[in-house]
């Protein structure tokens, strides 16, 4: 893997957060950002694009969380969703998987 995009993906996510740091709340938008910037390196397949975002985000966790509990929850997340959560964007994105917002919202609020 290149040590390289891992290090400039590093950076945008400390650009992303701020002062923030990596969190729950934030962490959709960071993966957002990071696969967009990947979308530059064209000779790259998908799945070393999205290993290399998921190695960025754990790598990043590794040197800015020092508290251990917040660690092992934050890499439980990394392992556990945001592998679903690229795929998932990137089937949106392909138009593989589409929503219907207007029939979410009828459903959800019958009177509109």
């Amino acid at each position: 893997m290149d040590e390289t995009i891992i290090k400039k993906l590093i950076n945008e996510i400390k650009v992303i957060v701020g002062g923030d740091g990596l969190n729950p709340g934030n962490i959709i938008n960071v993966v957002i950002n990071l696969m967009s910037f990947m979308e530059d390196y064209k000779g790259m397949s998908g799945k070393d694009k999205k290993q290399t975002v998921i190695t960025s985000l754990e790598t990043f966790i590794d040197e800015s969380i020092t508290e251990g509990s917040d660690l092992i929850d934050m890499k439980s997340m990394i392992i556990s969703t945001i592998p679903i959560l690229i795929d998932t964007i990137i089937k949106l994105d392909s138009g593989e998987i589409q929503i219907k917002v207007k029939k979410c919202i009828s459903t959800i609020f019958p009177c509109c």
